[in-house]
């Protein structure tokens, strides 16, 4: 058998010689007896899978994670009983498909190496099921073992094992066709898997880049105060502040989950604050637009005042102020 084959995953060969020594078994022997009835018992045991639950939990990840893993188990538990079988058998001339090259350019993914490499055992699994070579007894227990583990895995399990029995080369080869679109659907699956996480890392990229600007936007507007600060600086109440914000004669919006009141729309007169005056009607131009887009058309320099609208309406040219912000949001618009 190639040595290829047997170094095709380095840590489950490397488990099952050491598990077979220290009981004093080959390789193909302490399979045998740990496989047995329980096939997929016997290899979460062989992997240290504690209990079913660890292996195929409904309630652990999505339902194409679940696939992926009880398919990258099952690859890797026929992989080794083919291989012990080739070894059993004295198979010396398998010789294993070659690695797929990776395409060139474009960014790596998390899950590349891990994908790449059981989809490709998963060829050389497929190969071996049809590779022609004569067992023995032991051998013919443990290629029989792979053969109902991959089973498994089809709707036709039971019409595979049927066919087995009266035309072994038909169900090897009927398997093998199995496990080529189960391979392809895999790793279909694992693509979708990449591409949702992606969308969810870009969005949380988005996410972060707009905390970024709103934070900028209210330090430009000399922080943001609390609903009882802002109240205290004009002399209202919590509900009267409250109030003022809903009729939009001041300004307030959530930033994450606390409200938020720019400092920058309060002006000293004489020993107290109070609300710019004109802020009520620009405000009111922004009633469809948001907050943070009137915070932001305050604070930006307008070509049509010729200075920040914030500054323009400290001026009192509060009706120049809201055709501006009119002009601003039709051209926001177009």
């Amino acid at each position: 058998m190639s040595d290829e084959f047997m170094e095709l995953d380095p840590s489950t060969v490397a488990m099952a010689r050491a598990q077979a020594s220290n009981a004093g078994m080959s390789v193909p022997q302490y399979l045998e007896r740990l496989i047995k009835a329980q096939p997929d018992r016997a290899f979460r045991h062989l992997w240290r899978f504690d209990s079913d639950d660890e292996f195929e939990s409904p309630d652990k990840g999505s339902d194409a994670i679940r696939a992926i893993s009880r398919f990258q188990s099952r690859i890797d538990s026929a992989e080794v009983l083919l291989s012990s079988a080739f070894v059993e058998a004295a198979v010396t001339n398998f010789k294993p498909p070659p690695k797929r090259r990776r395409p060139r350019g474009g960014s790596r993914k998390w899950y590349d190496d891990v994908v790449e490499s059981f989809l490709h055992r998963s060829r050389i699994v497929r190969s071996a099921l049809v590779h022609d070579w004569q067992p023995t007894p032991r051998a013919e227990r443990l290629a029989v073992d792979a053969f109902r583990l991959l089973s498994d895995l089809t709707p036709s399990k039971h019409e595979l094992v049927l066919l087995y029995q009266y035309d072994r080369p038909k169900a090897l080869a009927t398997l093998a066709e199995h496990l080529d679109l189960l391979t392809r659907q895999i790793e279909l699956s694992a693509n979708l898997i990449a591409d949702v996480e992606g969308d969810a890392g870009a969005q949380t990229t988005e996410d972060q880049r707009f905390e970024e600007l709103r934070n900028e936007l209210l330090t430009k507007a000399g922080g943001g105060l609390s609903l009882s600060d802002a109240a205290d600086l004009v002399g209202l109440t919590r509900q009267g502040m409250h109030k003022r914000i809903k009729a939009r004669s001041v300004l307030g919006m959530m930033h994450g989950s606390k409200l938020v009141i720019p400092r920058a729309q309060f002006v000293k007169s004489g020993d107290t604050y109070e609300v710019l005056k004109g802020l009520d009607g620009v405000l009111k131009v922004f009633d469809v637009a948001g907050e943070w887009s009137a915070l932001q058309f305050l604070l930006d320099p307008d070509p049509n005042l010729e200075r920040t609208p914030l500054q323009a309406l400290t001026d009192g040219q509060t009706d120049h102020v809201v055709k501006a912000a009119k002009a601003y949001l039709s051209a926001s618009e177009e």
